[in-house]
């Protein structure tokens, strides 16, 4: 499984991992404490 990590500004996290015929795009956003999930897959 090949995980690769993109910080901007230690608020915006983009994780992109493969695994196999998975592909999957997960945004995690940090507002005011709160951890926002969007996932594309």
């Amino acid at each position: 499984m090949h995980v690769t990590h993109i910080e901007w500004e230690n608020e915006f996290n983009v994780i992109i991992f493969q695994c196999g015929w998975y592909r999957g795009i997960i945004v995690y956003l940090a507002l005011k404490g709160h951890f926002v999930l969007s996932g594309l897959f």
